[in-house]
């Protein structure tokens, strides 16, 4: 796509292009998450990192074996940009690094940050199961996504969170937790009337 249709070529040497690669990476992030949670069918590969009814660094590490056939769809729009290869996969993986630490329940709330970025406190949101929670706060990094979008959710003293999904598959075997959504999918598709319904 970079070579054959970005109608421009932004310098990797210039650091407005590094800044604009990573706020937009952070853009295209959000919504390969946010619908990651509301289509089933990407559900189906994200709901790995979130089965874990603990909340520590092992669930960041969590991570889909399916994830990487739909994921790197949300993203093209960089190359469309003229984002260079090697500025898309430098800030991919400081976005991506950035996003360990706040898998803790060890750092309570912190102050202005709150605000502004993906903290322990609103990623804890994110992966609680609490109705007044499910669905929220899907930002890599900056929370401006989330408050212009509507889907920022403040972790609220009176409401501990509850991790994991909301029915759990009790299994420890690796290759059913990455394909029981997909099964669970094709079961309901088989058992509905019309050709329509199905697909």
């Amino acid at each position: 796509v970079l070579e054959h249709a970005a109608p421009i070529r932004l310098p990797a040497t210039h650091w407005l292009t590094w800044v604009f690669a990573f706020v937009f990476y952070d853009f295209c992030y959000y919504w390969w998450h946010r619908l990651s949670h509301n289509v089933a069918f990407l559900w189906g590969a994200h709901v790995v990192h979130h089965q874990s009814e603990e909340f520590n660094l092992t669930t960041a590490l969590r991570q889909p074996a399916s994830g990487f056939l739909t994921a790197w769809i949300f993203f093209v729009p960089l190359a469309f940009c003229g984002v260079p290869l090697s500025v898309y996969l430098t800030v991919g993986v400081a976005q991506l690094l950035y996003q360990f630490w706040p898998h803790t329940q060890h750092i309570r709330k912190l102050g202005l940050l709150e605000r502004w970025i993906q903290t322990p406190s609103n990623h804890r949101v994110h992966h609680a199961r609490n109705s007044v929670y499910i669905n929220k706060n899907y930002v890599g990094v900056f929370l401006i996504w989330d408050r212009l979008f509507g889907t920022y959710e403040e972790e609220h003293d009176d409401v501990p969170c509850d991790y994991g999904i909301t029915e759990n598959i009790s299994a420890w075997n690796p290759v059913w937790a990455n394909l029981h959504f997909y099964w669970r999918l094709a079961s309901h598709s088989w058992k509905t009337r019309s050709w329509r319904d199905k697909i």
